[in-house]
């Protein structure tokens, strides 16, 4: 009989391999290849509330891949979620400035889309 707690060990571990994967393709500007990693994360943990919040991050990383793919309104809609996910809780100052520069990002991709208004409320 498999143990549940072994198995959810496995799954973090391949939650947090999946995530460097996409972190160091986008650094390589493999966007393709990063939003493929993250969208794996996406199917292995829940979507919010999750123990270190694996599927913001992998929604942040689809977020930013496609962003450098300038598909702004496809980035923008992944960035907000991450967002959203990372306001399910009180904010630490990890947290803040995580949250900090999700705006920032949200903004610029705003700004990008042509939509100036919306750009100037998230980074107001």
């Amino acid at each position: 009989k498999p143990d549940p707690e072994s198995s959810a060990v496995q799954v973090q571990k391949a939650v947090d391999a999946l995530l460097e994967c996409g972190r160091r393709a986008l650094l390589r500007y493999a966007a393709h290849e990063a939003t493929t990693y993250y969208r794996r994360v996406l199917l292995l943990t829940p979507p919010l509330g999750g123990r270190d919040d694996a599927n913001g991050a992998g929604r942040e990383g689809i977020g930013d891949a496609l962003t450098l793919l300038g598909s702004f309104d496809e980035a923008y809609e992944e960035l907000r979620h991450a967002y959203a996910a990372l306001h399910t809780r009180p904010l630490d100052p990890a947290p803040r400035r995580r949250a900090a520069d999700l705006t920032r990002r949200i903004g610029r991709v705003c700004a990008w889309r042509g939509r100036h208004e919306e750009a100037l409320a998230w980074t107001g």
